[in-house]
């Protein structure tokens, strides 16, 4: 195999890779991870988009220049918001929501999937606010 075949094949899972979303609680004692998912209502999932939407939809220059730069840092790492994080987390998603009639063209994607997304985020930013060691993490 080539350099070019193995980069054609990162390119084709990246649009397989599902890249995803979900609340959880921090243990206080040793900082380990509590997954909290089963609390997700049904009409929601864990989903955040593909693998790819880590640059061209999150990580958009768009949605840079809105100051969304909590969800633009998954171009370089995953997310874990907690406490004042995840109240920007919401204020970024919130903010896209409301521009993203005007974005879409830029992001070149279709409206309705991101605004899944987002809901599926919001879904769980309301689960973990509800905890005073709850957080969201996107990866």
């Amino acid at each position: 195999m080539g350099a070019a075949d193995f980069v054609a094949g990162l390119s084709r899972n990246s649009e397989i890779m599902s890249l995803i979303v979900y609340p959880y609680l921090r243990n206080e004692q040793n900082g380990a991870m509590m997954d909290i998912k089963s609390s997700i209502n049904p009409s929601f999932n864990d989903l955040f988009g593909v693998e790819s939407w880590r640059y061209k939809v999150w990580g958009a220059a768009v949605l840079e220049a809105l100051g969304c730069n909590l969800l633009s840092s998954l171009r370089k790492t995953d997310i874990y918001a907690e406490g004042k994080e995840l109240e920007k987390l919401e204020t970024e998603l919130l903010h896209i929501k409301r521009e993203l009639p005007n974005l879409i063209d830029k992001l070149k994607v279709n409206e309705k999937s991101v605004e899944f997304r987002i809901e599926n985020a919001l879904e769980a930013i309301s689960i973990a606010k509800v905890y005073q060691n709850g957080g969201v993490y996107i990866g």
